[in-house]
């Protein structure tokens, strides 16, 4: 007789292989049990006997929940959550034989399980649905419709999980011949005793309950104990198909994202930010089950969390498209307030990307995409609010992917170039620095403006192989020009970096580099970071900032004055220049709002004399603006009134038929 090898690895297979126990049990489930013990009593009792704890559980009877081997969650505030509802166990008997019915009626009946009977498989196929079996136990002698047929029609039960089948087999039946795949996974053969037939029973469904469990656990997170990714799918993509089918079933999901939590995470803990994500858990599943979100209608949503604080809820049955809305309205004020955390208040706003089903998507993945987008735009159109994905945002993101595909081609096939645009002293109207500035020339939209596609190199990280080619590039051009104009060279060139590069621990080393490799003095190079970002990360920058300063590199704030920091905080980085913002200068001097700048800008200039600062003021394009700097003494000045930015060979020529000193 052929020795079965049963098919549970089948079924670990197709749940979520991101499970971290899935791979161990399905190379334990894979193997042939030992002589005389069926393949799934010899898992369960690998199971059994793997890594248990002593003087504790092995594992749940039938009826009951795993004990030891699945992870249960870590706070008893959220057990009701994440424990698996328990529920009756059902066994389904079909054979000829009344012996094989009142024995099994004998030992696999208890409290906690029902055993049904039925004499042939047409009887028992029909009550299927009836009494959705945990377990089958068929006569494989039965003659109107083999096992294989029965287990095709038990697909169509009310239970999400088929059930398990053990195949009851004679002293002559060849189970080489059985066709497992449809699901039966262990074979008694008769006759057979009430202790064998228990034990195999109870090996089979300690074995299902396993796997139930480890299924739940896929499908929930472990921290909140709701959904997860793998979870929420399903649901998403049953409520693609139905709206597909019958397109006035409207749903929509709302992506959710705190705005600041990886802020508090870093201020007090991943233990306090993981409390904080248990609450907005709590909350969350509260008023989703509290049928307040939705008035009129009678489908409870689906909540989920994805990872870090990022949550999604399903909104189906809707009404209207527009009811999406109202509910992140409600969700906005409901979840940004205040949360109470181990003796401390804290709240943070929240934003929201709303995606609505449509004929487009045709699977959960696309329409999370979208939401995703959607709540990113949220955030940069100002946080604590919602965007709903439409068509003029999906143009800008896939106009922003394009972009970024062809800035790569462009970085590698040296479509990028620099220009350098004068800087003069208002003392003297003499050409003092350079300020490089970068440029793409794409082969057929020709110009790119520095906007469209230089935050786009940001947050793609080539920024970091695009400003170290920058840095080397504008080095060396700034030592060929000291040789061919002399005297007449300026005193320096400005290089812009990104906070992405004033973070990378090698960017000192990189500036080594490039001074050594172009040959000028430290004190000729000139790095402008903006002021926004320098204070984005205070710590952070203090420290690369004194490492770089000790190069010799000069340090300066771009666009000064927009970036809402504190000057005491400035005063304690090492920085040599600041460089005024355009927008001091713009308006009317005529005008309130600009004699009220005026007076900021001399405000400014008189505190950076008194620390020691130089400043720079950028965006000079008319003589009244000039005329206005230098009655306040500002220092140096750049604009397209004084030098528009060109071409390193041509700023020899510039410099000896520039109008600058009749300007100034």
């Amino acid at each position: 007789m052929t020795v079965f090898r049963p098919k549970i690895h089948e079924h670990l297979r197709k749940l979520p292989p991101s499970h971290a126990a899935l791979a161990w049990l399905a190379g334990r489930y894979g193997r042939a049990g030992s002589p005389g013990t069926s393949g799934a009593a010899a898992a369960a009792m690998t199971l059994r006997n793997k890594g248990r704890k002593p003087a504790q559980p092995i594992l749940a009877l039938p009826g009951q929940e795993v004990a030891d081997s699945v992870p249960t969650a870590a706070s008893p505030a959220i057990s009701q959550t994440r424990s698996r509802p328990s529920r009756r166990r059902v066994i389904m008997v079909i054979d000829g034989s009344s012996e094989v019915h009142a024995l099994a009626e004998s030992q696999l009946g208890d409290p906690n399980t029902d055993v049904y009977h039925a004499n042939s498989c047409n009887e028992g196929s029909l009550r299927l649905n009836d009494c959705a079996p945990d377990l089958i136990l068929v006569d494989y002698q039965l003659l109107d419709f083999d096992a294989l047929e029965l287990l095709q029609r038990r697909s169509s039960g009310a239970r999400a999980r088929s059930p398990s089948v053990i195949v009851l087999t004679g002293p002559d039946n060849h189970t080489h011949s059985l066709d497992f795949e449809p699901g039966a996974i262990d074979f008694l053969r008769k006759p057979f005793g009430a202790a064998e037939l228990r034990a195999r029973v109870c090996a089979v469904l300690q074995t299902q309950e396993l796997l139930s469990g480890l299924e739940y656990q896929a499908a929930h997170d472990r921290l909140t104990g709701m959904l997860n990714r793998d979870g929420l799918s399903p649901r998403i993509d049953a409520a693609i198909a139905r709206f597909l089918s019958t397109p006035d079933r409207h749903f929509a999901v709302l992506f959710l994202d705190f705005d600041n939590f990886k802020r508090l995470n870093d201020a007090y803990g991943h233990d306090v930010g993981d409390d904080l994500l248990r609450q907005v858990g709590l909350r969350l599943c509260a008023i989703a089950h509290s049928g307040n979100l939705m008035q009129d209608c009678n489908c409870e949503p689906a909540v989920a969390r994805l990872g870090g604080d990022e949550f999604v809820v399903l909104l189906e049955e809707l009404s209207r498209p527009a009811q999406a809305e109202e509910v992140a309205n409600h969700l906005i004020a409901a979840l940004g307030r205040e949360y109470w955390i181990n003796g401390m208040r804290i709240a943070s706003s929240l934003s929201i990307g709303i995606t609505h089903g449509s004929q487009r998507y045709s699977s959960a993945a696309e329409l999370l995409r979208d939401a995703d987008a959607a709540m990113y735009e949220a955030k940069a159109a100002g946080r604590g609010r919602y965007v709903v994905f439409d068509s003029p945002l999906r143009q800008r993101i896939e106009k922003r992917a394009r972009t970024e595909r062809e800035l790569r081609v462009a970085v590698e096939s040296q479509q990028l170039s620099l220009v350098y645009q004068p800087i003069i002293s208002l003392d003297s109207g003499r050409l003092v620095g350079l300020e490089s500035l970068l440029r793409w020339q794409h082969p057929e939209l020709g110009c790119v403006a520095p906007a469209d596609f230089i935050p786009i190199a940001v947050d793609s990280g080539l920024i970091g192989p695009i400003g170290d080619w920058v840095l080397e590039k504008a080095c060396a051009k700034f030592r060929e020009l000291q040789h061919q104009m002399g005297t007449n060279a300026p005193d320096f060139i400005a290089v812009n970096i990104s906070r992405r590069q004033l973070t990378d621990p090698r960017l000192p080393a990189k500036i080594s580099a490039a001074l050594a490799g172009s040959g000028i003095a430290p004190d000729c190079l000139h790095l402008e970071i903006t002021e926004s970002e320098l204070v984005t990360d205070l710590n952070a920058a203090r420290d690369t900032l004194r490492e770089i300063k000790q190069l010799g590199v000069a340090l300066s704030v771009d666009d000064f004055g927009t970036g809402y920091s504190s000057l005491a905080s400035l005063y304690d980085f090492p920085i040599d220049v600041f460089k005024l913002d355009r927008s001091f200068i713009a308006a009317d001097i005529t005008s309130e709002r600009g004699r009220a700048l005026m007076a900021v800008t001399h405000a400014v200039l008189q505190l950076a004399r008194n620390i020691g600062v130089r400043v720079i003021a950028e965006g000079v394009e008319t003589p009244q603006q000039l005329a206005v700097l230098q009655s306040l003494r500002c220092d140096m000045a750049q604009g397209y009134l004084l030098g528009r930015p060109m071409l390193a060979e041509q700023l020899p020529a510039w410099s000896t038929t520039a109008v600058v000193g009749k300007v100034i």
